[in-house]
């Protein structure tokens, strides 16, 4: 994530109030991490072997649909539903 540029993370189950501040949050230049998240960037600094041999070498592609990035754009362009 960090190599690709992302400035936080969250997970699918967080509140849509907090989901907002995040969003509002990076757009200002600010960065969040999930807790959840915080930790296994942390365990994979304390063993980047592990690192190595697994994670590493997968591809990731985008989750996301097409639908879901342009509400994301437009929700970090400050629209509402």
């Amino acid at each position: 994530m960090i190599a690709a540029g992302a400035q936080g993370y969250c997970l699918k189950g967080i509140a849509a109030e907090t989901f907002g501040l995040v969003i509002r949050s990076v757009a200002l230049g600010a960065s969040w991490w999930d807790k959840a998240a915080t930790g296994e960037l942390r365990a994979v600094f304390a063993n980047p072997e592990s690192f190595k041999n697994g994670l590493k070498s997968e591809v990731l592609e985008n989750p996301l649909t097409k639908r879901e990035q342009e509400i994301l754009a437009l929700m970090a362009g400050g629209k509402t539903n």
